[in-house]
């Protein structure tokens, strides 16, 4: 039991990028059919499609970060000096991670401010808030992600060295 919520919460979000795609695609499939085969649409499937892709992307930038997938301008790393390159990076990494707690920030005020506003979806009627909720929690989960990676890489570090120490006596 312990295994299989470890493994829900360690492929969180693939699971709801595996959910958000296939109803997506499945209500803008069924949106386009009505449309065009019964001359009839629905008011609520585009909407649904929209924040479902919004949702798979914020989600989905964390399950890249998890799997070290996530973009890279390469190109600038190549100006510094072989030795110094995994220093660039760490900084890089520095950086990007402080950037991602200000958006954390920034977008949980802007959140609560639409959720106040009260501004309802026109064709779903549910808060427009639900939607703009993606944006904090697709950063903070990339931060998250990103603290596993580094501690992941440091526990390896470590044990490299300790197995390579232990093989030198």
């Amino acid at each position: 039991m312990k295994k299989a919520i470890l493994k829900v919460i360690d492929n969180f979000e693939l699971y709801i990028c595996y959910v958000t795609l296939v109803v997506s695609l499945v209500v803008l499939f069924v949106q386009v059919v009505l449309r065009y085969v019964f001359d009839n649409a629905t008011s609520w499937s585009e909407e649904v499609g929209r924040y479902c892709l919004i949702w798979l992307i914020f989600l989905g930038t964390s399950f890249a970060v998890k799997n070290e997938a996530h973009i890279r301008i390469d190109a600038a790393l190549l100006i510094w000096p072989k030795k110094i390159r995994p220093i660039i990076l760490e900084i890089g990494d520095g950086i990007w991670f402080l950037f991602n707690l200000l958006m954390v920030y920034v977008s949980t005020f802007y959140t609560k401010e639409i959720f106040s506003m009260g501004s309802i979806a026109p064709g779903l009627k549910i808060p427009i808030g639900y939607i703009y909720a993606a944006i904090p929690l697709g950063f903070l989960l990339m931060d998250i992600r990103m603290v596993q990676v580094k501690c992941g890489k440091l526990k390896g570090f470590l044990e490299k060295r300790r197995n390579g120490k232990e093989d030198e006596g």
